[in-house]
């Protein structure tokens, strides 16, 4: 080989190597330099309302917006199984005397009030009805359906006490119902509580009211309460249930126990925030029969374990979650017309509705 000759040499690149070489180039080209943001006084996370009126009007709504709790006691008398009285038997009866045995019961609901009036102290809540009522008695019957007066009885619970209970920041106020109208279902709860300093902590909303007659389909709305004793807001569209003799409106809400007696906001186009248009009362529900173990004291079964006692028909209520019902400001308004004496007797101002 003489000097005058070119020597060409190909070199074919490893994996392992590119893979180095481009490590090389990122560390060559990064620096240490850290990425930081300006300070800004004006800085803010977005809002899914995308408006920081809307939500702050929403924020404002929770004072007056409450946790409602109801707990009524019952004394429930058990009698003979094998020969259950009818109830005609117990018609002006000692039910101690008749009852094989007796215990104490509680039953409770729970939901969302809204207070609507608080002049010199006097404070009135609204609510949705069926979750401040109880029955002053509850009959459980035995065997096959037959006229009233021969209807065999299992068991009955007459009602004790009744008690309503409203969480407000870190207090637990008692208020008594004095208006309860089951067709609209709607209540009004009560209390005077003029001699206590802190009472001012029950603010009425300031929201305004609307007018339901300007409401339509796919109109947005946010509704405010408490599902499962959690404070909450959640947004969706309008529908109009048009045949609906008690004016009942329907939302694509999500519903949970609890969320009954919250208030329901629509968002006004001209930009002017939020009106109060209704009261969210119940979700379309299901019925649902099954077949389950009898109760007992020892409480839970465990599962793979083999169960051999008696088995007992059952029914409970699946919720149709997305199908929530409310009934709107117009009708709101007819009810504090209605029972327009009976608040003023209690010296209780309704607010103006449309």
């Amino acid at each position: 080989m003489s000097n005058s000759e070119i020597i060409s040499i190909t070199i074919k690149p490893s994996l392992q190597m590119v893979i180095v070489i481009g490590v090389l180039l990122f560390t060559a080209c990064s620096t240490s330099e850290n990425i930081t943001y300006e300070e800004n006084e004006t800085y803010y996370y977005l809002s899914s309302t995308g408006s920081d009126l809307i939500r702050e009007q929403i924020k404002e709504s929770f004072k007056s917006i409450k946790r409602l709790q109801n707990e009524a006691v019952y004394q429930t008398y058990y009698f003979d199984k094998e020969n259950p009285p009818r109830r005609s038997d117990l018609r002006d009866a000692d039910l101690k005397v008749i009852a094989d045995h007796s215990k104490l019961e509680n039953h409770s609901t729970a939901g969302t009030a809204l207070t609507i009036s608080n002049t010199r102290g006097q404070i009135a809540l609204l609510t949705a009805a069926h979750i401040v009522s109880f029955p002053d008695t509850i009959w459980q019957f035995a065997g096959e359906s037959v006229p009233v007066l021969e209807e065999r009885v299992n068991s009955v619970s007459v009602k004790e006490s009744l008690n309503h209970y409203v969480y407000s920041d870190d207090r637990i106020i008692l208020f008594d119902v004095i208006v309860t109208d089951t067709d609209r279902d709607l209540a009004v709860l009560s209390r005077d509580m003029s001699e206590d300093r802190e009472y001012t902590s029950l603010e009425t909303l300031h929201i305004p009211p609307g007018n339901a007659d300007r409401m339509d389909w796919t109109d947005m709305f946010y509704a405010v309460g408490y599902p499962k004793g959690f404070q909450m807001v959640t947004r969706g569209m309008l529908s109009k249930a048009l045949l609906n003799p008690r004016s009942r409106l329907i939302l694509d809400a999500s519903f949970n126990r609890g969320f009954s007696g919250g208030a329901l906001f629509a968002v006004r186009s001209d930009g002017s925030g939020l009106e109060w248009v209704g009261l969210v009362t119940m979700a379309s529900a299901e019925r649902e029969e099954y077949v389950a173990p009898e109760e007992t004291p020892e409480g839970e079964y465990r599962s793979g374990k083999i169960y051999e006692g008696p088995l007992f028909a059952q029914s409970s209520y699946r919720l149709n979650y997305g199908i929530t019902f409310a009934i709107d400001i117009n009708e709101i308004g007819n009810f504090f017309n209605d029972y327009e004496e009976e608040l003023r007797d209690e010296n209780i101002r309704i607010p103006r509705i449309q």
